[in-house]
This record gives structure tokens, C-alpha cells and sequence, in this order.
């Protein structure tokens, strides 16, 4: 409420830390989402509860939060919308726990002040979120295994509980969709793609 205006002004030179332990306060809650959604994953329990999404005017929204952690671990921000609507039906609460992931993610393995990119486009078949950083890339032999830490085994040595891309992947299948990810000099971006059904696209807001 604070960092909205919505109530008595809070000391201008207080701001930055309460952006600190507001983004503390959102990675928290989605770490325990993360580990009741990771072993509902494993049990093949994951069921989405559908609904019409406007993925342009859905991702302004979760792009608040996201830049205020992304703000909070020293990294900058930036969303690119496609200028046409993408509409489709999804699960909004799984895929911002996997969007939120897949950030958290792209922070931890690269530089500060450096960018995360969230950009979302249509095929008209599919819709395609992509998370892109500028950071050290995926090394080689990868693989998505929950709570394994296969990346400590690769010389990767980073908080976590090695979770967050294997819950990405699996709201990506629930939506029957899936996850990739590749890697350069300059960074990684991990797509989450989602098909869109022609009754979807077609659907009148």
C-alpha cells in the first residue's frame, strides 16, 4: 500500500528498503508455492483451472511484481508486448508461479545491472513467453531434475532448491505445451510455449 500511494506517505529515503523486503516478501510466497506445485508435478497431479487470458493485459499486471523483485536483486526490467492482442485460455496463477521462476532463475545467474527480458509473441497457433538474461548460459549436460542441484554437479554454486525450471516445465506440458531453453556469449532465454485452441483465439473478450 505503501509502495502504491494508497495510504499516508512513507520517508522517500526508506523507498529502497521497503522495495527490498516487498520483492523479499514475493520471492518467499513463491518459494512455498514452488514446493507444494513441484511435488504435485511429480505425482502427475497438476490440473489446471482454465479461463480466457488476454496474455497482453495479464503480463502488465505480473510484470509489476516481477520488476519489483528483479529491482530488489540489483537487475533492470523490460516487457515486450506484441502490438495485437494474444488471447488464449490458460491456468494465470500457474503460469505466473512458472513466469515468476523462470526470473528468478535468470537473476541468479547473471551480472548485476544487467537486463531480464520478458517477451511474449503469437504465431496464432501458439503463444510464446520467453525470459531472456545476460547472463553465463546453461552449461553442457543440463537437465530439468527436481530438487536435484544437477547444476552444482556442473560447477554451478547458487542459492536455490533446484526446482524452479522443472515446475516451469511442468505447467508448461499441463498446458500441453512445453519448455526450451538455449544459450550464447551473451545470455540464455528459456521459452515457455503454450498452443492456442482456434476456439481460444477466436473468443470475444
Amino acid at each position: 500500500m505503501w509502495l502504491e500511494g494508497s495510504v499516508a506517505a512513507f520517508p522517500e529515503e526508506l523507498m529502497p528498503a521497503l522495495r527490498t523486503c516487498y520483492g523479499s516478501v514475493l520471492q518467499l510466497n513463491n518459494l512455498i508455492n514452488q514446493m507444494i506445485l513441484a511435488m504435485r508435478i511429480r505425482d502427475d497431479a497438476l490440473a489446471p483451472s482454465w479461463r480466457p487470458v488476454d496474455f497482453n493485459a495479464w503480463l502488465r499486471t505480473v510484470a509489476h511484481d516481477i520488476s519489483i523483485v528483479v529491482a530488489s536483486t540489483g537487475h533492470g526490467f523490460q516487457l515486450e508486448l506484441p502490438r495485437t492482442r494474444v488471447q488464449g485460455r490458460a491456468d494465470v496463477f500457474l503460469l505466473a508461479t512458472a513466469l515468476f521462476n523462470l526470473v528468478d532463475n535468470a537473476q541468479k545467474f547473471s551480472p548485476r545491472n544487467s537486463i531480464i527480458r520478458v517477451a511474449c509473441r503469437s504465431s496464432g497457433e501458439t503463444v510464446e513467453i520467453d525470459v531472456i538474461d545476460q547472463g553465463e548460459g546453461f552449461p553442457a549436460g543440463f537437465r530439468l531434475e527436481p530438487f536435484a542441484r544437477i547444476d552444482q554437479e556442473l560447477g554451478f554454486e547458487r542459492p536455490g532448491v533446484g526446482v524452479g525450471l522443472f515446475i516451469a516445465q511442468g505447467v508448461a506440458r499441463a498446458h500441453g505445451g512445453s519448455l526450451d531453453f538455449t544459450s550464447s556469449g551473451t545470455g540464455s532465454t528459456v521459452r515457455l510455449t503454450l498452443p492456442v485452441r482456434k476456439e481460444d483465439a477466436q473468443s470475444k473478450p
